[in-house]
């Protein structure tokens, strides 16, 4: 079914493509979770959701066919999110949360203490790295009695850094070893952010370091107890920094212009329909997940149970990605390109395509669920997903304009060009 519409944004053509077809009474479910309109904190949908670090409860059917998705265990309800930031108290380094060695410090100033040392404060942000994935370590710093600082991301076992001439921004020599890259930028009022970034190739925690320093080379100084430098907007990441969010606690943290969704623990957190009537999906649907994992682990992101099943990922399973059940000519995209394998895509190459700790729009074309009587989202017992999800479109096969349009829709927030 194609439809037409002109004079439009890209979003707004994409929405009035998806709500006409559900208007004229199209199959399929819809489910937004980057929107508190609709979302509530109980299955019942008596508490709605207002802020992010609450449960997800209950997600109301935007196709208007009613089925809605919920979870009625409160300790496997996801977790609403819009944090990037892995780090706590970002804005006052003198809080319990930074650890410290011989320095002292105020909200916005790192002092060094009377001895010869290393001066450091720290904090962990990752107790455990994902191997392969890119970490990295983001501070503003400016100059005061000292005019030399590093910015360190430790992870590996290791720390990788370079030393930072304030007054300039120029960047100096290594401090341990040298990051696999780092961008110093003039952050204004005589503030340099410093971004280094290391690639995990051990599990080791990933943390965030700032040194004083006296000189290029010359982070092993005696203080005086009065000087240092100032830092703030501490963050650490995965991928490139893109852009500050301040975190003061796990639930108080900067959520505009940072895209919401749900969080799965990949424990025991998962959604699902209450039963619905044999045709509400169609023999031929395309479906459309907005997904990130947050570690290598297996899922499987759309079932009814261990036969009805669609989208698993495992780096070490060679079965198919989808039960026979579903039909046999089911194809897969991520990110518009087709997954390796065609109409016989392997558990293990979704898996590849799928890569951990980056947002991803993962379609499935050509699914039969015409059968199916309900939709579960990572609730099959071995394959709970451990990530997070935005939104889940179903919609009866479309033509490849309405493909491009409803991707570069979903591609747009957050940030994926398609």
């Amino acid at each position: 079914m194609s439809i037409v519409l002109f004079g439009k944004t890209p979003a707004q053509r994409a929405i009035a493509l998806i709500r006409g077809q559900f208007a004229a009474g199209q199959a399929g479910l819809w489910y937004e979770f980057g929107t508190f309109d609709g979302l509530y904190q109980d299955s019942a949908g008596t508490t709605p959701a207002t802020a992010v670090a609450q449960p997800a409860g209950l997600r109301l059917d935007k196709s208007g066919r009613g089925n809605s998705i919920l979870q009625a265990t409160a300790g496997a309800r996801p977790t609403i999110s819009a944090r990037v930031n892995h780090l706590i108290n970002t804005e006052d380094l003198s809080q319990a949360e930074w650890t410290k060695s011989n320095i002292t410090a105020t909200a916005g100033k790192l002092i060094a203490t009377a001895v010869l040392a290393y001066h450091v404060t720290y904090q962990t942000a990752f107790a455990t790295a994902v191997v392969g994935l890119t970490y990295t370590s983001t501070i503003e710093l400016k100059a005061a009695e000292y005019g030399w600082a590093t910015a360190v991301v430790g992870l590996n076992g290791a720390t990788y850094g370079k030393y930072i001439n304030l007054a300039t921004g120029a960047i100096g020599g290594n401090f341990g070893a040298a990051p696999d890259s780092i961008v110093v930028t003039d952050a204004g009022d005589g503030y340099w952010r410093v971004s280094a970034s290391k690639a995990a190739t051990t599990t080791a925690t990933v943390y965030g370091l700032v040194y004083m320093a006296t000189a290029d080379g010359g982070g092993n100084f005696t203080g005086d107890g009065a000087s240092g430098i100032y830092a703030r907007k501490a963050q650490i990441g995965i991928g490139p920094f893109v852009r500050y969010q301040r975190v003061n606690t796990a639930s108080d943290y900067d959520v505009a212009g940072f895209p919401q969704f749900l969080s799965f623990d990949g424990t025991d957190d998962g959604m699902a329909t209450a039963a619905f009537a044999a045709g509400t999906l169609a023999a031929d649907t395309d479906g459309f997940f907005l997904v990130k994992r947050n570690s290598a682990a297996k899922g499987i992101f759309a079932d009814v149970d261990a036969t009805h099943f669609f989208g698993a990922f495992d780096s070490a399973g060679g079965a198919a990605t989808a039960s026979t059940i579903v039909g046999a000519s089911s194809t897969y995209l991520v990110d518009g390109a087709a997954v390796p394998g065609g109409t016989g895509t392997t558990q293990v190459q979704l898996d590849t395509a799928l890569t951990v700790g980056a947002w991803h729009l993962l379609e499935v074309h050509n699914l039969d669920l015409s059968a199916w009587t309900a939709l579960q989202i990572s609730l099959l017992t071995g394959y709970f997903v451990n990530g997070n999800i935005k939104d889940v479109i179903l919609l009866p096969a479309q033509s490849d304009a309405n493909r491009s349009v409803i991707r570069k829709y979903l591609g747009s927030k957050v940030g994926l060009s398609l």
